[in-house]
């Protein structure tokens, strides 16, 4: 799954079509800046976990506080490998496309 599919799957119960793409774009431009080496890792973990921790609150108010913590924590951290995995390959495509 790709980093945005796997936003939208997580995004999926969130009823508020404009909500849904501000977070979106958010998280997009966020992975973006990672990728392109203007944020550090931590701050992007960071921004993310609090996003994430925001969308719980609105689609999930049953939840406890330590239920949201570590739910968005769980969720960040996917977030955070995707945008990873897909900063690196974007990476070694710029390095070895000339190659090719």
């Amino acid at each position: 799954m790709s980093f945005v599919q796997q936003v939208n799957a997580f995004l999926a119960p969130l009823d508020n079509p404009r909500a849904k793409m501000d977070v979106m774009r958010t998280l997009i431009f966020l992975r973006d800046l990672y990728a392109q080496g203007k944020v550090e890792l931590e701050q992007l973990r960071r921004d993310f976990r609090e996003i994430c921790r925001d969308v719980l609150m609105l689609i999930s108010p049953n939840l406890t506080e330590e239920e949201v913590r570590e739910r968005a924590d769980q969720v960040a951290e996917e977030l955070v490998k995707r945008a990873k995995v897909e900063a690196t390959l974007s990476r070694l495509m710029v390095r070895y496309a000339p190659r090719l």
